[in-house]
């Protein structure tokens, strides 16, 4: 006998919703989950943020959420910054690694290398305290986006 999909099967925009809801708690998990000093956590919640970021763009053609106007919706708005500061984190923790890596004994590349983390640690500072706000305020987007995602509907 042949199976067919029952009435209340899911809907795209359902799917899409559901999808978008399990990433976004995903993200939210993330960000709890993340510790400044672990370029790990850090790394593994931008690769979270992509996808919630990119889902969000691929599904707005079937939900409700507006992402393809000129104007960003406050929630990508969030998840690109979030994105840009965790990779800028991770550029400059990979390249201290591999300058300190390269300099090996040698006594004036260390102090090269010294010298160029000084330079970068404003910046690192710079952007610890832009992701302490940025991910507070993705918080908030999330909690609206679980909202926005119980009422979706076809456009």
């Amino acid at each position: 006998s042949s199976s067919s999909a029952p009435p209340h099967s899911l809907t795209l925009p359902r799917f899409a919703a559901k999808r978008l809801h399990s990433t976004g708690q995903y993200v939210a998990r993330r960000l709890r989950a993340m510790h400044h000093e672990d370029p790990a956590s850090l790394h593994a919640l931008r690769i979270a943020i992509k996808r919630l970021r990119y889902a969000l763009e691929f599904f707005s053609s079937v939900t409700e959420l507006k992402t393809g106007s000129k104007k960003q919706p406050p929630i990508l708005r969030q998840l690109t910054l979030l994105q840009n500061i965790l990779g800028q984190l991770n550029d400059l923790s990979q390249a201290g690694n591999w300058l300190i890596a390269h300099a090996g004994q040698d006594a004036s590349l260390r102090a090269v290398v010294t010298l160029i983390g000084h330079w970068h640690g404003a910046r690192y500072s710079q952007l610890l305290a832009d992701l302490a706000l940025a991910s507070r305020r993705l918080e908030k987007q999330l909690e609206k986006l679980a909202t926005q995602l119980a009422t979706v509907t076809l456009h």
